[in-house]
């Protein structure tokens, strides 16, 4: 646990609110925390001195208890929807993100390859031409892709053909559009390259 962690469980410490996991990470940590364990002591202290000038005042009542049991399952069910958005929050972000984007594309690309060559069994061999064409409309709004793979093809083919039959040959591919709207391919294989 970070000292973060540890310092937003400061409370439920004291009111004996912790599973008994979450209570061995946090008495561990203050072990090996200087500043957590002072910072604890502190706040436990004026706790406790809370506690006995409660206990010095001998009027209780019922109310104060019942307001106390309620904050205390309010700030549980807080802490419950805290990390749920913060859980939220992070896929968002995934989600948002360009890298993501990249990484749907070349699923996408990639599924393409492999459905051309292996679901299509009638058909064994594919035109890498109509595959690519297939990846351009796929990620069409991206400004720039590279792309590692492997294909079943010959080494030195004119990039035209795929095939069951052939080895895996490593490949790979650079998709970039400059900003006047010129589309630049490069692909390059063992003994072939195609600008």
């Amino acid at each position: 646990m970070t000292c973060t962690e540890i310092k937003e469980q400061f409370v439920e410490y004291m009111e004996s609110l912790l599973s008994e996991e979450n209570k061995i990470q946090f008495e561990t940590h203050l072990q090996n925390c200087c500043q957590c364990k002072n910072e604890f002591e502190k706040i436990n202290a004026i706790n406790q001195r809370f506690k006995s000038d409660a206990q010095k005042n001998s009027f209780i009542s019922i109310e104060n208890s019942v307001f106390n049991k309620i904050v205390c399952e309010q700030n549980k069910k807080l802490k419950q929807a805290d990390a749920i958005n913060r859980s939220l929050r992070i896929v968002r972000k995934i989600m948002k993100s360009r890298i993501t984007k990249f990484a749907v594309a070349a699923v996408i690309i990639f599924a393409a390859f492999l459905g051309i060559t292996f679901l299509n069994k009638s058909t064994p061999v594919a035109y890498a031409n109509q595959v690519l064409a297939d990846a351009v409309k796929a990620v069409s709004d991206l400004k720039s892709v590279h792309m590692k793979a492997r294909m079943r093809t010959l080494e030195g083919d004119n990039f035209g053909l795929i095939g069951l039959t052939y080895d895996f040959v490593p490949i790979e591919m650079w998709k970039r559009t400059e900003s006047n709207g010129l589309l630049q391919w490069r692909v390059e294989k063992p003994k072939r390259i195609l600008l």
